[in-house]
């Protein structure tokens, strides 16, 4: 494993260092006995005695000052940090191409370092933790706050406020969190791709730049086993198989239900497809939600598709009302809305249902304050249509009572446009509709009567009761009245 100065600096801590160091060099892995005809390494560090008792470690413009006479001694320790570390670096690639448990692994790490582990994946679910008791203890709550798995969407929202939280270019930074106190997070990734984080807890108030530095090495290690790992690759092959489907890359010879099977889902399997989009603005990405959900039940899938959050439920596998209510809660902390598909069975209905899906959540993100999180795709079919025929309409469709009823209570400030409307809704129910409006039955006899009489409109006649009630959606996309919910 090569190493920093500063890696060294803590590991001669017994020497008293007095540190100069101006590059940043992870680079070290040889150390030896400084002469004038050397030809000077970058990866090796050199010693020479001083006078007053010192010994002095170089490697081009980083000095370490120790407080020794014994230059041997110096030399044996640093030879002792290499061969540590070297043998640290063989264990855990060693665990790494075996194919180990995160938990083994984070156990070898914490073996090392004398810290507190957390690995977290780019969903940011936490996939192992391994430490210390005494860091447990140390830290009130912690012990809960590991045992959820997920990150608390509050957690979430301070972590992923910080600039460099997926950046690929920077070293470990600390992060303060009232569960963990001053902890130290590593960004992993691999080939340019981002696998999650270490989070690292201490029983210290602060980590020094040494220890910043190795775990910068070890999260290299972490991001091979991420990439390596049977249950992330798993996930990502049935995300691929639900991807192929929807861009029309399946064909009949692939078996996309014979795939499914092998992940337990069957064809006669009722599903649903939900679309999970930002209602208002959010600091919790989509990807916060993907194993936040999964992990409600065994019958649930997220994937991201197209800018959106897509959630297919087995209901097989499951029981719908526990999905709703987990469902309900997760939109109402992130701050998201959803679209609701028909129920289906084969794959091949997949498309349809995302259409649907999409469609749903597109107005549930227009819904006002206080309205269901969750529309269902036949909530948002009148909508819809009402969108179209604004659009496409080459005459006004609206029926001419509406307007009459406007005009007459504008002039003599009354409420029979509302009045008309409230009364449609509950299906032409003179005791419903007085309910609603908060009137006595007689009075909105008295009105239905009046309205009839200046308008009209036959209440016997199915299609006439469309029309209107088609003309007050229209009417208020056309945003000429508010309809106010008693």
């Amino acid at each position: 494993m090569k190493l920093s100065m500063w890696i060294l600096a803590d590991w001669l801590r017994k020497y008293e260092p007095e540190a100069d160091i101006k590059t940043d060099n992870r680079n070290l892995q040889n150390v030896r006995l400084f002469s004038e005809d050397l030809t000077f390494s970058s990866s090796t560090v050199y010693l020479m005695p001083m006078e007053y008792n010192r010994v002095v470690c170089s490697n081009g413009n980083n000095i370490l000052t120790l407080h020794s006479d014994d230059i041997n001694s110096v030399l044996n320790d640093i030879l002792d940090a290499f061969e540590y570390y070297n043998a640290f670096e063989d264990t855990v690639s060693d665990m790494v191409s075996r194919g180990c448990s995160a938990a083994d692994l984070l156990k070898e790490i914490s073996g090392r370092t004398g810290f507190l582990h957390i690995l977290a994946d780019a969903t940011f679910f936490m996939r192992e933790s391994y430490g210390p008791d005494t860091i447990l203890s140390f830290h009130s709550g912690l012990e809960s706050f590991l045992a959820h798995k997920m990150l608390p969407v509050d957690v979430l929202q301070k972590i992923n406020a910080i600039p460099g939280i997926r950046r690929p270019d920077i070293g470990s930074y600390p992060i303060k969190i009232p569960e963990l106190g001053t902890a130290l997070t590593t960004n992993l990734f691999c080939r340019s791709r981002h696998m999650g984080w270490l989070i690292t807890c201490s029983d210290r108030m602060d980590f020094t730049q040494g220890e910043k530095d190795l775990l910068d090495n070890i999260g290299h290690f972490l991001s091979l086993w991420m990439e390596n790992d049977l249950e992330i690759k798993k996930r990502n092959e049935k995300t691929g198989l639900f991807i192929d489907i929807l861009n029309g890359n399946i064909q009949k010879d692939d078996n996309p239900e014979e795939r499914l099977e092998t992940f337990g889902w069957y064809p006669n399997d009722e599903k649903q497809l939900y679309v999970v989009c930002p209602k208002e603005h959010t600091t919790v990405p989509a990807s916060y939600l993907v194993n936040y959900l999964d992990n409600t039940a065994h019958g649930i899938f997220s994937f991201e598709y197209e800018g959106f959050l897509l959630v297919i439920v087995n209901h097989a596998l499951m029981d719908a009302g526990q999905f709703a209510e987990s469902l309900t809660s997760v939109l109402r902390s992130a701050r998201y809305t959803a679209g609701e598909s028909p129920v289906f069975s084969h794959m091949d209905q997949l498309c349809s249902a995302y259409e649907a899906a999409r469609l749903a959540a597109h107005y549930a993100a227009l819904t006002p304050a206080g309205s269901p999180l969750v529309l269902r795709f036949q909530e948002a079919i009148i909508p819809y249509s009402v969108s179209l025929l604004k659009k496409h309409a080459i005459a006004d469709l609206r029926h001419p009572a509406l307007k009459t009823l406007k005009n007459y209570d504008r002039v003599h400030d009354s409420d029979l446009y509302r009045t008309l409307y409230c009364y449609l809704e509950e299906n032409c129910s003179h005791s419903a509709a007085a309910n609603k409006l908060f009137i006595h039955r007689s009075t909105l006899i008295y009105r239905i009567e009046k309205i009839v009489a200046m308008t009209g409109i036959d209440f016997s006649i199915a299609d006439e009761r469309f029309h209107l009630l088609l003309s007050f959606y229209i009417d208020r996309l056309h945003a000429d009245t508010q309809i106010a919910d008693s």
